[in-house]
């Protein structure tokens, strides 16, 4: 009796502690999925390429590039006493390294006086205007009225415009060259003819001086080169000469030696120029006088060497 007793008790307990119990979760086992499932993969797309901006045709760009080759523009330059390169470029618009180039000179700081310089065409950077034609519409409407009012004009007018145009300073420097080279063929073929110094009487001839002729005049009347050259020397109160200057010219008479032609020009009351100062064919470089003379005249002499008659080379 007691065995069944304390045996429902202990069967009560037991029952007891499991009501107790929480019952666990549920799982939800996927390992047998994760593995039978590929994961996705899409395809590559290829991407094509922007296209390359390009300048729309109606913007206006422009950029600079240097002129190609050098090339000899045939025009000549002179250096004058104490001339640079820079200086000479600026008074043709040119870069003087192109000067220096087309010339080669190694060193532009010594160019020598009296050398003749080859001149480019052109030979600076330039800009240029890739703006398309067809862009500006008002200028080519500006050109075509031009046009047509030039065509409606007589031709005679559109010549005597055109006439009226003054040289450029390039265009009087070439035509300076050329009248040089022509006075030296001439002087070498003993041709050359020279204008007077002054307007006057020949009062003395070269048999009488032995070394010019004396041409009278008023004093303070100009007294002209009478070739291109350079002042050679300036002189006061020489007797016989006064007050006097020297002019050294780059040509030379056949038969005369083999220096170069010089003119001379005494009893002045003044001189105009200076020493190594270049000097132009019917430039006034003095003005007439009568120092170290009884009377009011110009001592005009011709040299090579030696002196030479002027009346042979004067105008007549």
């Amino acid at each position: 009796m007691r065995l069944k007793v304390l045996a429902s008790f202990v069967t009560l307990a037991v029952l007891a502690g499991c009501a107790g119990v929480e019952k666990p979760a549920p799982i939800d086992d996927r390992t047998g999925t994760m593995g039978a499932v590929a994961p996705s993969v899409e395809p590559v797309k290829e991407v094509e390429p922007e296209p390359a901006q390009t300048m729309p045709l109606e913007q206006k760009s422009t950029y600079y590039r240097p002129r190609a080759e050098l090339t000899d523009s045939g025009r000549l330059h002179v250096v004058g006493q104490g001339e640079t390169l820079y200086q000479v470029g600026l008074r043709y618009d040119l870069n003087p390294n192109d000067i220096a180039r087309l010339n080669r000179i190694d060193d532009p700081t010594k160019i020598a006086a009296g050398r003749a310089l080859k001149l480019p065409v052109g030979g600076k950077v330039t800009a240029i205007d890739t703006q398309p034609a067809s862009e500006t519409p008002s200028a080519s409407v500006a050109a075509s009225a031009v046009q047509a009012e030039t065509a409606s004009r007589p031709v005679s007018s559109v010549r005597h415009e055109v006439a009226k145009r003054p040289d450029s300073p390039e265009q009087i420097a070439q035509k300076k060259l050329q009248e040089q080279q022509i006075k030296r063929e001439q002087a070498a073929r003993g041709e050359m003819r020279i204008a007077w110094p002054v307007k006057g009487e020949v009062i003395a001839t070269f048999e009488e001086t032995q070394m010019g002729i004396d041409i009278a005049g008023n004093k303070g009347d100009p007294i002209r080169c009478v070739l291109d050259g350079t002042v050679q020397y300036v002189g006061n109160n020489t007797k016989g000469y006064g007050q006097f200057l020297i002019v050294r010219h780059n040509v030379r008479l056949p038969g005369k030696g083999s220096m170069p032609l010089i003119t001379v020009y005494g009893n002045t009351s003044k001189v105009l120029v200076r020493v190594n100062e270049r000097v132009r064919a019917g430039q006034v470089i003095a003005r007439m006088g009568d120092s170290e003379a009884d009377r009011v005249k110009l001592r005009f002499e011709l040299r090579q060497g030696k002196p030479i008659d002027p009346m042979q080379y004067l105008e007549q």
